[in-house]
């Protein structure tokens, strides 16, 4: 989607379609639009159907524009969640149109919002809501109209301000729907192997440096997690490696682990039927990784970053992972199978370990990890566990500044204690089903020695249903905040 800016003429822009967010009780002169913008508008505001209502489109015709009100509620609640909101479905009825190309009238909101944060919300928002996912439809009537580009109309006074918020807002957006497309993929078309792929490609084009660890490889490492839990598939495990060094001197290392779980049928312990095609999603923390690799080769941080994606499927063949088998990790840890279906964790202890070897000041991984963190805080929230209080208040704030949401629990001494074998060093899962995201994060945190943040991301890589503010399917979730996150590493 290509971002721009243009000023405010004396006349009415010339566009197929207009974004104008209203709140409730907004008078026509609040809004500053054209003259000729003004009858039809006028008309909408004294007819007081849905006009204001939070997240109610209104589709009223100003000559050949369309100008799409967006209803943003009482006026005192209006913040960016809301307007990020009101523009995802406002993309949706821009979809419904068959609009490509959209503008966005500033003049209405800069005042209330600051130029910058309306910029970055609305912008947020149309991309959000106006994603598709058309890979797979062979008709070209049933595949959507997707917003190829935005124009921010803004007062001239702003004029510089708006430029330089849209700045860098393009990749980052491109790089959720990187993201997004990769999560999207079906699992017959997305195996390990065409997930290095993906990267790999993406680091060509990017100039990353892209490194790619095969079963052979993995095994003169020791990887005994990743191998572990990929013996029941005919499709081979990668460890990818991506690799942004910025030039001149770094200011630190950051490393940022993805789990790449293409598909996960349980292995032996096998999920239910019901929903088992949603475990295609499975992979979204390496998507997110991936993704967020895309954008900050693009944007250039002063701080190095690797990205680390442990990919593999888990699948019941007959070499599979059994419960009661001891493996060893690529640590030297030796780990009981408990439970099968709690493979994620293995192959993350595995690609934790390897991001020792490049003396990190901070690691973040991302995982769609267990169902007990959907249980406790839902699908809009992520849940963040960390080690190191500068990188968990850094990683809080990169989610203030991006709404993606994220709330910190607990990673207590006796959570670890549930971890112990009786025949080995750790367990995979415990026998009882209190403290899921807890005790599976403390599992993680052996397998670490420096400053670490864990994103359970269960509840928000992917949606079942769709919400004002975004499409089903894969959401992106983490690629705005690991950009961040880098860009103002200090």
């Amino acid at each position: 989607m290509r971002l721009g800016v243009r000023p405010v003429g004396a006349g009415a822009p010339r566009v197929p379609a207009m974004f104008v967010g209203i709140a409730e009780g907004d008078m026509l002169e609040t809004l500053k639009l054209p003259v000729a913008h003004r009858r039809p508008v006028r008309a909408a505001l004294a007819a007081r159907d849905t006009v204001g209502r939070k997240n109610k489109i209104t589709v009223v015709y100003a000559g050949s524009t369309r100008l799409l009100l967006a209803g943003l509620g009482p006026r005192k609640a209006v913040s960016a969640e809301v307007l990020r909101e009101a523009a995802a479905v406002a993309a949706r009825q821009a979809q419904g149109l068959k609009v490509r190309d959209l503008a966005v009238w500033l003049p209405a909101l800069a005042p209330r919002f600051g130029t910058a944060a309306a910029v970055a919300a609305v912008a947020d928002g149309l991309n959000q809501g106006g994603y598709a996912y058309n890979a797979y439809r062979t008709r070209t009537e049933d595949r959507a109209t997707q917003l190829e580009s935005v124009v921010f109309l803004s007062p001239r006074a702003e004029l510089a301000e708006a430029k330089a918020a849209v700045g860098g807002l393009g990749v980052v957006l491109d790089a959720v729907n990187f993201a997004r497309d990769l999560a999207n993929r079906p699992g017959n078309d997305l195996v390990p192997r065409t997930l290095a792929e993906a990267a790999q490609a993406m680091a060509r084009t990017h100039g990353l440096r892209c490194r790619v660890h095969g079963p052979k490889e993995l095994e003169r490492l020791g990887a005994g997690g990743l191998l572990g839990v990929s013996r029941g598939s005919a499709e081979e495990p990668r460890l990818v490696e991506l690799d942004y060094t910025p030039r001149g001197r770094a200011r630190g290392t950051l490393v940022f682990v993805g789990k790449g779980l293409t598909f996960d049928s349980g292995g032996i312990s096998l999920k239910p039927a019901d929903n088992m095609d949603r475990m295609k999603f499975d992979m979204c923390g390496a998507a997110a990784v991936v993704g967020a690799l895309q954008a900050i080769a693009q944007l250039k941080p002063a701080v190095r970053v690797v990205g680390l994606v442990g990919a593999t499927e888990n699948l019941p063949g007959g070499k599979a992972l059994k419960p009661g088998d001891v493996l060893t990790a690529l640590s030297g840890t030796t780990i009981e199978i408990i439970n099968t279906d709690a493979e994620g964790r293995l192959v993350l202890a595995d690609a934790l370990n390897y991001a020792t070897r490049f003396k990190p000041d901070a690691v973040v991984d991302l995982a769609t990890l267990t169902g007990a963190c959907i249980i406790a805080l839902g699908t809009f929230t992520a849940g963040l566990f960390a080690s190191d209080e500068k990188v968990c208040e850094r990683l809080l704030e990169s989610s203030r500044r991006t709404g993606e949401r994220m709330w910190r629990l607990p990673l207590w001494p006796q959570y670890e204690e549930m971890m112990k074998s009786d025949i080995a060093d750790l367990k995979n899962a415990t026998a009882v089903r209190e403290a899921g995201a807890c005790t599976a994060a403390a599992f993680l945190k052996r397998f670490t020695g420096y400053p670490w943040a864990h994103l359970d991301i269960a509840g928000v890589g992917h949606l079942d249903r769709e919400r004002p503010d975004l499409a089903r399917g894969g959401t992106g979730f983490g690629v705005k905040s690991l950009v961040d996150f880098a860009t103002h590493w200090e």
